[in-house]
């Protein structure tokens, strides 16, 4: 029986029509995000905030990374937004036939946004051990520095405005202070000196997003609290990411993998939740972060 993919299985991805007219595929490495890129943030003393400080990264599970390569080409966008583009992965294939591929997507970075997706593999390698319960599993951060006037379909592809709201700041460079700049980790820093850098967050391919105008289930509604409350106990918080855009069903199986119970609440969660690109890691309680982080979405949704 055919052992499904492991998350750190994947050294090479190759991709096939990236760049429009240009028949060659486009050959990315992927890179390690430095643990401490995100420097947590600590609150001042107060009834919602932990003794000991922001809870240490827990211990990876993971085998010693593969060197496999994922071959594939790109289908119409999924999702068109201010900082990436979401490609569906078509025609996929590895270099080892007989590990078990899910349905894939690769988010890919729209020119001077690398920061944020190199961000949000951040924030995946944190929360490794609910990947596959409460967020995407994430199979790694690939890069290429393309070169001279190459540009490949997600800086070509216009943003849809369907989200007037993500008016987030660039932090590559041009809206910092030279302070600021001087204190960004040197793996961002680089950024501003790669215009031509292109990075591609490869994830598994989750279901629907939560519906806006069907009635949503108390179930439904309980399950997605839930998944917050998973990602609570990393006292990590994003400003963005609370929006019914980024609560998806999760995969459907087969294609994709099953899901494991939830360390919370030991069942299964029927959804997911995505899109972590303004990260920071805290010193707060979980609880007290679990009801801030729901805050947009009861809003939203009016629960």
């Amino acid at each position: 029986m055919a052992q499904p993919l492991v998350q750190n299985a994947i050294s090479t991805l190759v991709i096939n029509g990236l760049i429009e007219g240009l028949e060659r595929p486009v050959s990315l490495k992927r890179i390690d995000v430095p643990a401490d890129l995100i420097e947590p943030f600590q609150h001042e003393e107060s009834p919602h905030v932990r003794p000991n400080g922001a809870p240490a990264r827990r211990p990876s599970t993971l085998p010693k990374a593969g060197n496999l390569t994922l071959s594939c080409s790109i289908l119409d966008a999924i999702s068109n937004g201010r900082d990436a583009v979401v490609f569906g992965a078509d025609n996929t294939e590895l270099s080892d036939s007989s590990v078990q591929l899910p349905p894939l997507v690769l988010k890919m970075a729209r020119r001077w946004q690398g920061n944020k997706v190199m961000k949000e593999a951040w924030v995946y390698d944190e929360m490794e051990s609910i990947q596959g319960i409460a967020i995407p599993r994430c199979y790694g951060l690939f890069q290429v520095d393309l070169g001279g006037y190459i540009e490949p379909r997600p800086w070509t592809k216009e943003f849809d405005g369907k989200d007037p709201d993500d008016e987030a700041a660039d932090d590559v460079g041009f809206t910092l202070s030279r302070g600021e700049f001087n204190k960004l980790p040197p793996i961002l820093k680089e950024f501003i000196h790669h215009p031509d850098r292109l990075c591609v967050l490869v994830l598994e391919r989750l279901g629907d997003e939560l519906p806006s105008k069907e009635p949503i289930s108390d179930e439904d509604k309980k399950d997605i609290l839930d998944l917050y409350l998973d990602i609570a106990q990393f006292s990590i918080e994003d400003d963005w990411q609370g929006r019914r855009q980024n609560i998806l069903r999760a995969a459907d199986v087969p294609p994709g993998l099953p899901g494991s119970p939830s360390p919370n609440t030991k069942k299964i969660h029927k959804w997911r939740l995505v899109d972590f690109t303004a990260p920071h890691k805290t010193n707060l309680k979980p609880e007290y972060v679990h009801l801030i982080s729901t805050q947009d979405v009861r809003c939203e949704m009016d629960w």
